[in-house]
Formats: C-alpha cells, sequence, structure tokens
C-alpha cells in the first residue's frame, strides 16, 4: 500500500485548504508538526491542563520554507501563565512557560508577519487536599472522554498524551477501531484509542511513521 506523508492538520481544529504558504515548525516531545503563518486558529496545545507553580517548554524548529527569529509570545492573562521565547544557537527557539495561579489563558505566538498564532488555551489548576486535580481521562459506560480544566469535555480535537495521539468526536467520546480524515491523508486510530503508526491496518493499509495512509483522491 502507498505510504505518505501528512503534517499539520492532525492537530488543527480547523483544516487549512491548501498548503501553508509561509511555514513554522512545532517540535514536542520528538513529535515535529507544521503551521501556517497566516492560520490564526492552530489550536496545537488546546486543552493543554497544567498545575500551578510548574514550568514547561515546547521547541519551536526551522522548517523548510524558513524560520525568521523575530517572533514574539504573550498570554491572556498573566496573572495566570508567563510565557517568553529563548533563541538557541542550534536555530531552535524554545517556548519556556510559567503556571503562576489557577485559571485560564491562551498562548499566542505573533510570527514575523505580524500573524497572531493562537497555541489554544491553558488551564492552570489548583491541587486538592489529596494532591489530585478535577480533569483528565474519564470512563463513562465504557466509553472514554478528557475532562478539560474548565470541566468541560474535549470534543471535535486531537489530545497528545504520553507521546500517544487521540481523537474526540463532536460528542466527546474517544474514538476507536476506525479511520479518521486529515489533511491530504487518513489516520487509523487502535483498539486502546490511540493513532497506530508503523503498521498494518485491520482493513490492510499501511501506515507511515507519522501515522498516516496517503490518499490522492483528498487532494482533488
Amino acid at each position: 500500500m502507498k505510504k505518505g506523508k501528512c503534517f499539520a492538520a492532525l492537530l488543527l481544529t480547523a483544516v487549512i485548504a491548501m498548503a501553508p504558504v509561509n511555514a513554522y515548525g512545532i517540535e514536542t516531545a520528538g513529535e515535529y508538526f507544521e503551521i501556517s503563518s497566516e492560520e490564526a486558529g492552530a489550536f496545537l496545545y488546546d486543552g493543554t491542563t497544567v498545575m500551578a507553580g510548574t514550568d514547561g517548554e515546547m521547541i519551536l524548529t526551522k522548517s523548510e520554507s524558513g524560520w525568521v527569529r523575530r517572533a514574539t509570545i504573550r498570554t491572556t492573562d498573566m496573572n495566570v501563565l508567563t510565557a517568553e521565547i529563548v533563541l538557541n544557537e542550534e536555530g531552535l527557539n524554545t517556548i519556556r512557560y510559567h503556571a503562576k495561579n489557577a485559571g485560564k489563558a491562551q498562548l499566542i505566538v505573533v510570527v514575523p508577519s505580524g500573524a497572531a498564532v493562537n497555541m489554544g488555551t491553558f488551564y492552570v489548576m489548583d491541587a486538592r487536599g489529596d494532591g489530585t486535580i478535577d480533569g483528565g481521562w474519564i470512563q463513562e459506560n465504557d466509553q472514554w472522554k478528557y475532562k478539560k480544566g474548565d470541566g468541560s469535555f474535549l470534543s471535535s480535537a486531537w489530545l497528545m498524551d504520553k507521546g500517544k495521539r487521540y481523537y474526540f468526536g463532536e460528542d466527546g467520546v474517544m474514538a476507536v477501531n476506525q479511520w479518521l480524515k486529515g489533511w491530504f491523508c487518513w489516520y487509523y486510530a487502535g483498539p486502546d484509542g490511540a493513532m497506530m503508526t508503523n503498521t498494518v491496518t485491520p482493513d490492510g493499509y499501511e501506515l507511515d511513521d507519522t501515522g498516516a495512509y496517503y490518499d490522492p483522491a483528498l487532494s482533488d
């Protein structure tokens, strides 16, 4: 079976109608994704829940179309979340963030063209007395959902958890044993809900290392 590559749309909530004109790469946990500098709704980290008082980082990498080091970053509520871009001599720009207080804030990268690339809403949680937080994976009637920090459930969106990707439909239920349409390609959610990679699907289609099966018909 024919293999192919499919990058950005896997984690975009809005499908881009054509290939990005000015593409910027994002690398996190060894995974690489492209976003368009003209796409103002690339919610790559939407629904991310972190604990107050913790720090984290993401890495912006240079893509084939060229990375310009003049990007800036801001958050919509600095009392909840602060962030900065740290330049790296190897050409990698690291986003470092600090979760300050409980609440929610959007993390926004402004690229040189002036387009604001919304990385999504971060939910900062305080621990309860037992050290746990409300949210995360919830099982209902033998189906899995993912509760965000604001109490709502993730829907029509992808989730990356511990290096694996999961998709949740409009009803908030995690997809299992089914094909999922991406950008010029298809993905397959396995029996545990995780997107399958480097394997053959039950119906005989070969998936590449990104989990994609390229379908020329989708590019028409």
